[in-house]
């Protein structure tokens, strides 16, 4: 079987690339590269390590080589993981058995460019993927293969992004052997009523509200933004602040949201309702510094942060 992967993400393909080289599938694997933004794409160094596993490689240098490339080779399957342009699907020609998108939502709650910080920031007890069959309209096409994970604590924006590029190998082969063994595809029941989109993220959408959000919104807010944001921000000082790793805390602190307690090298912060979080580490304009520091870097008992907007 003839297969395409295409993508600008080597975090998001790479695993499926290991995976389909090492399996019965290998002889018919290509990648697609696109052009990408991210400085940790080095392209000649994916196509040597694409080389040493007998993946050919197309470096993509005007959008229509990708059409030029699936009609070459005479693709029979294509698996779009982690492409950030549009593609044009009427002419993606001759692919018989189909062409699917990887999305790290679920659908069709969760469709846009960030499903996992937006499942994150919302505080979802389950974080899902969809593999879906490619259509005009983006993230609309059937969903032929899905799974989740439970959110941890420990479930960061890049641990989540780890874990999916794993997990869609998985649904990749399963697609793949159904497909091998000549059995339909069968798409998931859909309700519609459910459907959002949701944008890439914006400066309002990682600032910490400490008048509106409680301790677990915040939480949750930190994870979704760790660590392509470094952190949600927020104010201190009127200078920027993100914090990076925080927790609930079991100290009641009735003052006003936003107040720092230092206690114990510990440093705790008051949110809605007497709750508060504490702070692990924090990201100044010097870099990243332990809460146990704090008071070295200014911070004392009383001081508070500030909203990043005015209200």
């Amino acid at each position: 079987m003839r297969i395409g992967i295409i993508s600008n993400s080597s975090q998001i393909f790479m695993p499926l690339i290991l995976e389909l080289a090492k399996s019965r599938f290998r002889t018919g694997v290509s990648l697609y590269l696109g052009s990408s933004k991210d400085p940790n794409m080095n392209s000649a160094q994916i196509k040597e390590i694409c080389s040493s596993l007998a993946v050919p490689v197309q470096i993509e240098t005007a959008k229509d080589d990708l059409y030029a490339w699936v009609r070459d080779l005479g693709l029979e399957i294509i698996f779009c993981a982690g492409y950030s342009s549009k593609i044009d699907t009427d002419s993606l020609t001759g692919v018989t058995h189909g062409s699917f998108n990887i999305h790290f939502g679920p659908l069709p709650e969760f469709r846009g460019p960030s499903p996992v910080f937006w499942q994150l920031k919302k505080g979802l007890s389950e974080l899902g993927l969809s593999i879906h069959r490619l259509t005009r309209d983006i993230d609309q096409g059937g969903v032929v293969w899905k799974s989740s994970i439970p959110n941890q604590p420990f479930c960061s924006y890049d641990y989540v992004n780890l874990v999916f590029s794993q997990l869609m190998v998985k649904g990749v082969f399963d697609i793949l052997n159904t497909i091998e063994s000549k059995r339909t595809l069968e798409e998931h029941e859909r309700d519609d009523s459910l459907a959002a989109y949701y944008s890439t993220p914006k400066l309002e959408d990682v600032v910490i509200d400490w008048n509106k959000m409680n301790a677990g919104e915040i939480i949750d807010l930190v994870k979704a933004c760790n660590s392509w944001n470094s952190g949600a921000s927020t104010l201190f000082n009127y200078s920027e602040v993100k914090l990076i790793d925080v927790s609930a805390s079991s100290t009641k602190m009735n003052r006003p949201v936003g107040t720092c307690l230092l206690e114990n090298s510990r440093l705790y912060v008051a949110c809605r309702a007497g709750e508060s979080i504490e702070v692990h580490y924090l990201k100044l304009n010097y870099g990243v510094i332990p809460a146990r520091f704090a008071t070295a870097y200014g911070f004392q008992s009383g001081q508070k942060f500030q909203n990043f907007f005015a209200k």
